[in-house]
């Protein structure tokens, strides 16, 4: 952006600017002749403020710099000097270079993380893919390498996870994730849970079930923008719904979430009477083949009801991080919450995770119980 046409008043409009935006003193940028946060070198022209894309921070570049054509593929603004090289040839500025995720460990901690959260969104919707998941770091030179070779995949210029479901029998999947490394871990998540949710659909939407190529991507959208939304993160949420690649159906599919529950929109992917939802008619994502859609009067918003006893539904996680789903809840040891047992609530404590099932405490009672894997009552006390 441009401060104005002459060099004594553009500086002055840039230096107002600068001052709004962060609070500092005058002696920020000072006279023409400050250095360029872009090459770092005195500036002997006009200033310019650039934005860093889908974050918020502003530098201050010179008039050089603003015609740099190399740019960090994180934030878009030009780099020169210190800059890190990905093996794919992308760069990054050091600001995103410090925030990015390089290493096989760091996504496979970051994946759980993800898991563990979707697990309570899909938690009474069917099987959650869990130990049949092989998440992998890729730079973006593989990652379209194996999208080349993946039939049928939804096309996207800006590629940055690729789910690949082997099947072998009518209930044995395997699970393979590709994601894109030197991606920040925030933006890393999102790309995480939009993958993890092709696994979920993969495992429990009917082949037969007709689904728009657009709705479903828009689907795992909108598991990544509900799990930023757990999470407070407003600028991931703005990138998602402003990204076109679902071609406005992130748009129907928030808008029927937040009218009907992230529930209902789960339970009309696998078994809704349409293809595809329009935005005027959102309200038929509770027309399910099994069900009428209402022609009149108001239509009630129903949560999914928690199960009638304390159930272990899903181990995840390695060797010391281990992250247990009881009920419609998700604890690892020595955490303590609130858990729903049909219309109630207990408080429950981790006290361990073994292989097969967990201890926990309940309401701060002395004893111990151990729930079973899949077992739907407390198997004993001690």
């Amino acid at each position: 952006m441009e401060g104005g046409t002459g060099m004594a008043k553009g500086v002055l409009a840039i230096i107002v600017l600068f001052n709004l935006l962060h609070g500092g003193g005058w002696r920020a940028l000072g006279q023409s002749g400050d250095f360029c946060q872009i090459c770092g070198e005195r500036a002997p022209g006009r200033l310019y403020l650039l934005t860093a894309y889908g974050q918020g921070r502003q530098v201050i570049a010179c008039e050089a710099c603003t015609r740099i054509s190399k740019r960090c593929f994180t934030c878009r603004l030009p780099v020169c000097g210190e800059f890190t090289t990905l093996s794919d040839g992308r760069v990054l500025c050091p600001h995103d270079a410090a925030e990015a995720v390089r290493d096989q460990e760091t996504v496979e901690t970051l994946f759980e993380e993800v898991k563990r959260e979707l697990f309570v969104e899909f938690s009474g919707l069917g099987v959650l893919p869990d130990r049949n998941i092989r998440v992998k770091l890729v730079d973006q030179r593989e990652l379209s390498r194996i999208f080349s070779g993946t039939p049928g995949a939804h096309p996207d210029g800006s590629l940055q996870g690729i789910t690949r479901t082997r099947r072998y029998s009518k209930d044995s999947f395997e699970h393979e994730i590709f994601l894109c490394s030197g991606l920040a871990k925030m933006r890393l998540a999102a790309v995480a849970a939009h993958e993890y949710t092709h696994a979920w659909i993969h495992e429990n939407v009917p082949s037969g079930r007709v689904i728009n190529a657009d709705v479903e991507e828009a689907f795992c959208e909108l598991s990544a923008y509900t799990l930023m939304t757990r999470r407070g993160q407003d600028i991931e949420k703005k990138m998602i719904l402003e990204n076109a690649y679902t071609r406005g159906k992130i748009d129907v599919l928030v808008k029927a979430a937040d009218s009907f529950q992230f529930f209902r929109v789960a339970q009309w992917m696998k078994s809704g009477s349409d293809e595809t939802l329009d935005p005027d008619r959102t309200d038929r994502v509770i027309a399910l083949k099994s069900s009428a859609l209402p022609t009149f009067g108001f239509l009630q918003v129903v949560q999914a009801r928690a199960p009638d006893v304390l159930t272990l539904k899903g181990l995840s996680g390695k060797e010391g991080r281990r992250f247990a789903l009881i009920n419609d809840t998700t604890l690892q040891v020595g955490e303590e919450s609130r858990v729903r047992v049909a219309e109630t609530n207990v408080i429950l404590r981790c006290e361990g995770i073994g292989k097969e099932s967990v201890i926990v405490r309940v309401n701060g009672a002395p004893k111990t119980t151990e729930l079973a894997l899949e077992s739907p009552r407390l198997r004993s006390s001690r």
